[in-house]
């Protein structure tokens, strides 16, 4: 029971490093994202240009799911807004597609779309790994929920 739950715990640790890493990526993008942003509404303010503000963004969202919580990493559409901030209250899920990635959605982009689908072949990437990490340790609760099921029955039979 012990090697049980110590494997549980280890593929916890690596789900976590792997959600790290997406975090890094998904932080150097919300730097330039929001770095161009401003800059847009700045141009825009002078009267230099009529850009939109980028749109696309992605975030890891952490939702109850059963016994614990799943970790989501997703994209989501924030509407052009003068009080926009870094929140996804402000914003719309975007639903991914039948393969679980966001490409087709992120075709709507402007001038971020070429740097968002490069951040989705690497975020899609870590997103199947947590996926299955998770898939796995949900799994393994279970097995474990049995065993200690059988082992209280045994026992009080006894």
């Amino acid at each position: 029971m012990q090697q049980l739950e110590e494997s549980i715990q280890y593929l916890q640790i690596q789900q976590e490093e792997l959600l790290d890493k997406a975090d890094e990526l998904i932080s150097v993008y919300w730097a330039w994202f929001t770095d161009c942003n401003r800059t847009i509404k700045e141009q825009r303010n002078a009267g230099l240009t009529d850009a939109l503000s980028g749109m696309y963004a992605p975030v890891i969202q952490r939702k109850k799911s059963g016994e614990g919580i799943k970790p989501y990493i997703m994209w989501r559409k924030f509407e052009p807004s003068s009080i926009r901030r870094l929140n996804p209250k402000f914003s719309k899920a975007i639903k991914p597609g039948f393969d679980g990635g966001y490409m087709t959605a992120l075709k709507k982009a402007t001038w971020e779309q070429e740097r968002a689908m490069s951040l989705e072949v690497k975020l899609n990437q870590l997103r199947l790994a947590v996926n299955a990490l998770q898939s796995s340790i949900v799994k393994m609760r279970s097995v474990k929920r049995k065993i200690e099921k059988e082992t209280n029955q045994q026992a009080s039979e006894v």
